[in-house]
């Protein structure tokens, strides 16, 4: 996408999804001693280091057997919908249901940001001192 691309889907994007819950990103920061993430507005890209090789990971799909297969693995799920979470059940709680911009999301989700477009909080400081949380679900 080009940069102007980007900027007018920032303004737009953030008018039509603030408060609606449809994004949750995770700021820039670390999970664990071998996974960080970065984020710029809305999405994250993630990073896996092992024997000082470094991975990038874009996470975030829905595949048929996805879950299936997940659980066959028991790996820690990262997204830019549900931020991270080792809870199967949590992660692939709502995949048939269709976000809907006009809408505010059911369940409510108390940490998703009113504004997935603003980085105030999103510092430098914060990225490399602050473990991300685990989310958790929110009951319907």
């Amino acid at each position: 996408m080009s940069k102007e691309a980007s900027k007018s889907q920032e303004k737009t994007m953030s008018r039509i999804y603030r408060g609606k819950e449809i994004f949750k990103p995770l700021n820039t920061g670390r999970i664990d001693e071998r996974v960080s993430c970065v984020r710029e507005f809305v999405a994250n890209i993630f990073f896996y280091t092992k024997n000082g090789v470094t991975i990038m990971i874009d996470a975030g799909y829905n595949y048929d057997r996805l879950e299936e297969k997940l659980r066959w693995l028991w790996l820690k799920i990262i997204t830019g919908h549900t931020g991270w979470t080792d809870d199967l059940d949590f992660a692939f709680a709502h995949r048939e249901r269709v976000c809907n911009a006009w809408l505010r999301q059911k369940p409510h989700d108390p940490q998703a940001p009113y504004d997935a477009y603003d980085e105030s909080d999103d510092t430098e400081e914060r990225a490399r001192s602050v473990y991300l949380k685990k989310q958790k679900g929110v009951k319907a």
